[in-house]
């Protein structure tokens, strides 16, 4: 079953669209706690936009504490019906140079009263100190499939540490997951990701976002996407 939703990673303050946060990095034994109220111009997940012709807005609040991490994220359609919900719990790793995540998210849709749960997994690996290499990998047992995603990114520090840009370049990969009908190569996913911090505790994030579409997504007359996000992260 295909919901609107991408992976949820342990550096992530914003999950959906992939929107990064500085403040995430908290202190050994530390514990953060973050809320993120996010704006999109589309909901666009696996290269599809769930919500055609609607806004979206997001909050997610997230809990963490070492290696575990607890989090809410709700969204809802500007002048739509839908409502969804995910609670999740994960584990961050590190082993050699690599660092990697797993964890549990629970999908709840209101409008429809459906349900999923799902198990999802990443690795990430900087061959340099300004590339990373990241493979993400969700499970879904209502759809009985699951999504791979291989990821590149480098990122630049500017203005002394106060701004963070992001581009990156990302492959999907559906098993099931988004689509019954066909496994492969799903979408070309290309963006921007921005944070300008503002202090210790508050950060304007945003990104800019384009998917190309390949079979698994024209198969179900889907085109190609184009989505922005803008939104802030309070951290405590």
């Amino acid at each position: 079953m295909q919901y609107g939703r991408q992976f949820f990673l342990l550096s992530v303050i914003v999950t959906i669209n992939g929107v990064w946060s500085l403040s995430v990095y908290a202190e050994e034994n530390k514990t953060l706690f973050t809320i993120s109220p996010v704006w999109h111009s589309h909901y666009v997940s696996e290269g599809r936009d769930n919500l055609p012709d609607s806004r979206f807005q997001s909050l997610h609040a997230l809990g963490k504490w070492n290696d575990l991490a607890a989090g809410v994220w709700y969204g809802n359609g500007m002048g739509n019906p839908y409502r969804e919900v995910n609670v999740y719990l994960e584990h961050g790793f590190s082993y050699s140079s690599f660092e990697g995540y797993i964890g549990y998210n629970h999908i709840k849709l209101h409008d429809t009263d459906e349900s999923d749960n799902e198990i999802y997994a990443g690795l990430t690996v900087s061959p340099t100190s300004s590339i990373n290499l990241a493979l993400d990998y969700t499970y879904s047992t209502e759809a009985d499939g699951g999504f791979a995603e291989l990821r590149v990114d480098t990122e630049k520090v500017l203005a002394d540490g106060q701004v963070l840009i992001t581009p990156y370049i990302a492959e999907g990969f559906d098993f099931g997951y988004a689509s019954e009908s066909y496994d492969g190569v799903n979408n070309l996913k290309a963006g921007v990701e921005m944070v300008f911090k503002v202090n210790p505790n508050v950060e304007f994030i945003g990104s800019i976002n384009h998917s190309k579409a390949h079979k698994d997504v024209e198969r179900e007359e889907h085109d190609d996407q184009s989505w922005i996000t803008f939104g802030l992260s309070l951290s405590f």
